[in-house]
């Protein structure tokens, strides 16, 4: 039996002339997949190979608390050189050579590139098998996004005192981009003038402090919508503790919605005075959708149906699905009539172990294998990996570390089975201790993979979904 709640939603029902723009694309092109490469032409590769371009858009480089380094991992056999494009905050592209050998990971901080307030990046590499995250002060690490868009969503966010939201949008392309941004408060839908039709230029990165625009709410989640051009959006979310929550996290917004988005790790510690939430946000119209939290132990929990209307947003609390602190369990949120969403995790950290803000987008597709670039398992640093079957029969899931010699297995995670919709979280620390830290994750079925990192006693904590990999 589904249990109904009603929620405070705002609703507002927007008519806008003109909304069909003529060359607006839906192909895959202009629509990539949430975590899923994507191969680009690149004449300069004298071979005929495909290079494999990335965006990366949030971050500085001025000696700030918000200067991004640049991670990329080669899990192929194949050494590989990058071109990093730094798109500063005036001027033209300063471009560094990256040499990144077969089985490596190199980390290579924007302030070694140029010195801006703005720091994003344009990543081309002279073939596959290549993943490149970025990240904020090493741990709160984030992919980057391997295509552009023309309309990026946010589930979450929030412009209350003590905490900044900001939103970044780059455009990598030497044409002129124009975006209009909105945010689904609970005070429904707000669309400021001065977020309208706002210019990005060639090549430059604008950054939109939300809160000077969008004043005072709890939840405002958001959509970037490219008039013209194509975009990159990521989203940088601080909290100075004021209102209990702290720390700041870097995530890259969807491109895209989906109709189901799953999560392998949910679930907070036993005696925790940290809170989980689930941030559903329908940009496109009303839906209903079911959230289905399956626990640890097995059997399943009562879904929750949730109406919202078009261009709302509401929040579910983990208390409100009868979750426990201690119980560990996956989740799927699924519309129910098609429309499609997108749907954040948020965790408000306040223990010693895990103290610090996180919300992260889910996994809108399984697949067989899987990609975390960034990662550190040391006496400071925790990082966890969470696998989920989403199919009807069991799998075998193999977990290895991205080395020269190759993928090795990790000790004791070389064949874990788990049985239909089983998730197992595993630590890595228990097995292996090592900086950087790139895993692949592979099985035999379809699996949603998830990573989280955090450093007790301090509020760096990052939780982000994986890299959807090919297999070929």
């Amino acid at each position: 039996m589904r249990r109904r709640r009603a929620l405070v939603l705002g609703v507002v029902v927007v008519v806008l002339a003109g909304l069909l723009v003529a060359g607006r694309g839906d192909s895959a092109l202009d629509r990539p997949s949430v975590g899923r490469t994507r191969a680009f032409p690149a004449s300069a590769v004298a071979s005929g190979e495909l290079a494999q371009t990335w965006y990366c858009a949030g971050g500085s480089a001025n000696g700030s608390g918000d200067d991004v380094t640049y991670i990329l991992t080669n899990v192929g056999t194949t050494d590989r050189v990058a071109a990093l494009s730094m798109v500063v905050d005036s001027g033209p592209l300063v471009t560094a050579t990256v040499a990144v050998p077969a089985g490596s990971t190199v980390a290579t901080p924007a302030s070694s590139i140029a010195s801006s307030a703005t720091a994003g990046a344009i990543v081309e590499i002279d073939g596959g098998d290549v993943a490149v995250e970025h990240a904020l002060g090493g741990i709160r690490a984030a992919p980057c996004a391997s295509g552009t868009s023309d309309r990026w969503y946010s589930a979450n966010g929030s412009t209350t005192p003590g905490a900044t939201e900001l939103v970044y949008v780059l455009n990598p392309f030497p044409e002129p981009a124009v975006v209009t941004i909105t945010a689904a408060t609970e005070g429904g839908l707000d669309t400021p003038r001065s977020l309208e039709a706002l210019p990005v230029r060639a090549q430059s990165v604008v950054v939109v402090d939300l809160g000077q625009h969008v004043l005072r709410r709890q939840v405002a989640a958001v959509t970037v919508d490219a008039r013209a051009g194509h975009v990159v959006v990521d989203r940088i979310q601080r909290f100075d503790g004021s209102d209990g929550r702290v720390g700041s996290e870097l995530s890259l917004a969807a491109p895209a919605t989906s109709t189901t988005w799953q999560f392998p790790d949910a679930g907070v510690e036993a005696g925790s005075t940290s809170s989980e939430s689930w941030h559903i946000f329908a940009p496109d119209g009303a839906t209903e959708v079911s959230l289905e939290p399956v626990p640890d132990g097995g059997g399943s929990l009562n879904p929750v149906t949730v109406p919202l209307g078009s261009g709302g947003q509401g929040v579910v609390t983990a208390a409100e699905l009868g979750i426990t602190a201690g119980q560990g369990y996956s989740m799927t949120v699924r519309s129910l009539d098609g429309e499609g969403v997108v749907v954040e995790r948020e965790v408000d950290g306040r223990d010693d172990g895990r103290r610090g803000w996180s919300s992260a987008l889910g996994a809108p597709e399984a697949g067989s294998r899987w990609v975390l670039a960034a990662g550190e398992s040391s006496a400071t640093t925790l990082e966890s990996i969470s696998v989920l079957n989403v199919g009807a029969d069991p799998v075998t899931v193999r977990f290895s570390q991205v080395t020269s010699a190759g993928l090795v297995p990790l000790p004791g995670l070389e064949a874990v089975d788990l049985a239909a919709s089983q998730r197992t979280r595993r630590d890595l620390g228990a097995v292996l201790l090592a900086s950087p830290l790139a895993v692949v994750v592979e099985a035999d079925g379809e699996v949603v993979v998830a990573r989280r990192i955090s450093q007790p006693g301090s509020t760096g904590v990052s939780d982000t979904a994986g890299l959807r990999w090919p297999t070929g």
